[in-house]
Order: C-alpha cells, then structure tokens, then sequence
C-alpha cells in the first residue's frame, strides 16, 4: 500500500474525479502522478486534501500498521493512545513481569511523572530494557523508554548510533516511525538543554528522511519545534493548527 494507492482507494470510495479531489490544493496533473506513484505528495497538501473530504488521519494510514502484541503496545506508546495503552495491559498475553514493568515506565513518561519513579526503578530500567545487538522496533521503542534514564551525553551517544544505523531502513518499513518517533523525542530533550546546534541537526534529518505513509506527522513536529526554536511564533501557531487538525495535538508539549 501507498499514498497514492490509498489516496485513490478514499476518492473511489466518495465517487468522485482526481479534478474535485485536489481541486484548490494542487494540480490535478500533479495530483494524478501521486495516485500513479509518479510523484511524492508533501505534508501540507496532503493534510489539506484529507480536511476537505473529512477523511480521518488515523483512518487513512490504519491499513499501513501491522500490529502483533507487542507492536500493538508500540505504536499506542508512539501514538500517545493512553487508553489502548490501559487495555493492552490487561491482555493476558502480556502479564509476565518484563511487559508490566515496561508499562510503569510507558505510563510515567506519558504523563510525565518519571521522576517520581523510585531509584531503583530508574536504574532497571537504565541498565534491564534497552536490547543488545539488535536494531529494529523492538530497540527503537525500548529506547524511548530509557532515554529518560540517560545523561544527555548518554544519550546524544545513542542517537548517534541510530542515524549511522538508519542508512539501512526503508521508508516502507515499519520500523519508520519508531525512528523518528525516537528523534523527535530526542531533539524535544535538546531543546529542553539548550542544546540547539543539536536540535538543528535532527530536525534537518527529519525534515530531509524520504516521504512515506509513518513520516508526515513527525515532519509536521520537526517544523513545529524549529519555529520554537526561532521563535517563529506566526509559523509555530500554523503548524500547531495542522497538528491540532489531525488530532495529534497530545505530541505537543
């Protein structure tokens, strides 16, 4: 499945032409190529197009997720889904003390409660979660659920070991976005420490990662916390209401 393949799918299913779907957003040459996969569709245009026919974000990117449990658990964490979040934890499936020592952690980084958390806890989940020798979904998650527990030299280290890694990920691929999950996460702790050049960098890798059905939102954060960052507050405000208009306003800070 694709952007435009799906694209095509919402227009067929409202019985209307290529010319109506786009029109007052883009050519509808341009708009053609899209659903051919010819051409690459930008954030902004393709927030316009699904707001004027009413189609929901999270509808239209559901048949690119493939959810096992503990991508269910993933993609509600990166998701903010608190309450999918409550109900994955009462599945049975995930009862063992591994899964509901990670949903402590979820839950007190969502609600930003983990310095609450007690030392000892901090310190397994420092030293217990994050996975060896691995880079996937599964490390990409867990290390969401660490970064809290790292010095931000520790962790400018991690993110470092994540860009050289990255190279090999295909925009198709599911682990898209838990990476960039991952890095908006990371430049939000930069620009908490002043640590702008940092940010800067991160943000220009997002705003440069290759187009695809898990990379629109997060390019949309990245805009959002560089006019933050240059105190755009027009640009900043335009961007917080694109955010707000897919319903992503819980990433937002």
């Amino acid at each position: 499945m694709t952007i435009g393949e799906q694209l095509k799918r919402e227009r067929m299913l409202l019985g209307i032409t290529q010319k109506q779907m786009c029109a007052g957003i883009i050519t509808d040459a341009t708009y053609s190529r899209v659903e051919r996969n010819k051409n690459e569709i930008n954030i902004i245009d393709l927030i316009c197009i699904l707001n004027k026919w009413q189609i929901s974000f999270n509808d239209f990117f559901s048949p690119f997720d493939i959810s096992p449990i503990n991508q269910e658990i993933g993609y509600a964490f990166i998701n903010r889904d608190i309450p999918k979040l409550e109900a994955l934890s009462k599945d049975r499936r995930v009862q063992d003390e591994s899964h509901q020592f990670e949903f402590r952690l979820i839950k007190a980084i969502l609600n930003d409660k983990v310095e609450d958390l007690s030392f000892d806890l901090k310190q397994k989940g420092r030293w217990q979660i994050l996975p060896v020798g691995e880079f996937n979904t599964n490390f990409l998650f867990k290390l969401q659920l660490v970064m809290p527990f790292y010095s931000f030299e520790e962790n400018k280290s991690l993110i470092s070991y994540v860009l050289d890694s990255s190279k090999e990920i295909d925009v198709t691929d599911k682990s898209t976005s838990f990476l960039l999950s991952v890095l908006v996460a990371y430049t939000k702790q930069c620009i908490r420490r002043d640590q702008i050049d940092e940010a800067r960098k991160i943000i220009d890798f997002i705003q440069n990662f290759p187009n695809g059905s898990s990379v629109y939102v997060y390019k949309a954060l990245a805009l959002y916390y560089l006019a933050d960052i240059e105190k755009d507050e027009k640009r900043k405000a335009k961007t917080k209401d694109l955010i707000e208009l897919v319903g992503y306003s819980k990433f937002i800070d």
